[in-house]
């Protein structure tokens, strides 16, 4: 049991009581006792540094560098806490401890290993400090040409990024032009099952972004295309044949002055009935965070 007093009377008798029933009678148990007076050392602790990488990319742990100083007289164990949450709302949970001792005048460092299974902004703090640092947690990042593997068992490459002024479709109505001031982006998608899997990445789900901005695939071309590459239009594939290359290509949107250095074919899977974002990847001319 502990209890806080004044200081003040904490000079005199303290009695403790024991009430079954109401105020108003006297109490069952009563205990007194005058308090021994004396001191002792105590330590304070304070943060000197709390340091996270600003960018990590997703499944990834993120490493956190942690300096504690104790400015008291008495070597003690300090026991902290860190904590995260997403965005900028929301509740702090328990992340990992920090325990170590102490001793007066003195700082320890460590290093933690902290991770999240959350995409974008991921808030963190160490308590009972107040310090907070923010962590973007990004999709890995290929090269075009290269590939990655999905959940799904699913190898995905993304290639041959290139712009057109118009596409060519078979049947009738077979040219296409894209609005005033913007052209075609076209990319390569190729889907090799690697393992059992219940589908491929599914059409739509691959964006087009550059300069803060983000392109959605090109609505209504469902015939092959003949130019200025020959292939299917992306469609994805449920249940596909393990070892089977499936090949289609993505079409986007673009403005014309945007350069094709500056672009991100990023794939975010969802969830088909709750449209919940999941699994994402993507892939710039160099394999770069920032092309």
């Amino acid at each position: 049991m502990l209890g806080e007093i004044p200081r003040s009377k904490a000079r005199k008798a303290v009695s403790i009581i024991y009430q079954r029933d109401s105020t108003g009678t006297s109490p069952e148990l009563k205990w007194t006792n005058t308090p021994q007076q004396s001191t002792r050392d105590l330590p304070q602790f304070a943060i000197e540094s709390f340091q996270l990488p600003n960018e990590v990319t997703e499944g990834e742990n993120a490493t956190a560098n942690v300096t504690i100083a104790n400015k008291g007289n008495s070597t003690r164990t300090f026991r902290g806490l860190i904590e995260s949450r997403v965005g900028d709302n929301g509740n702090w949970g328990g992340v990992a401890p920090i325990t170590s001792r102490v001793r007066p005048g003195q700082s320890i460092q460590q290093n933690v290993s902290v991770n999240s299974s959350a995409d974008g902004s991921v808030s963190y703090r160490l308590a009972p400090f107040n310090q907070t640092k923010t962590v973007e947690y990004v999709p890995p990042t290929f090269a075009l040409g290269r590939s990655y593997t999905t959940t799904e068992n699913v190898r995905v490459t993304v290639s041959n990024l290139q712009t057109a002024q118009s596409v060519q479709i078979s049947g009738k109505d077979s040219r296409r032009t894209p609005p005033s001031g913007e052209r075609f982006v076209l990319a390569k998608v190729q889907a090799v099952a690697v393992g059992e899997s219940e589908g491929t990445p599914r059409s739509g789900e691959f964006a087009l972004k550059a300069n803060g901005r983000t392109f959605s695939q090109e609505d209504g071309l469902t015939n092959p295309l003949t130019s200025p590459v020959e292939g299917t239009p992306y469609g994805g594939v449920y249940d596909p044949n393990s070892g089977r290359t499936y090949s289609w290509y993505a079409v986007w949107t673009a403005p014309e002055q945007i350069s094709t250095d500056a672009m991100t074919v990023q794939w975010t899977s969802r969830e088909e009935s709750s449209g919940v974002q999941g699994e994402s990847a993507r892939w710039t001319k160099d394999g770069s965070n920032s092309p």
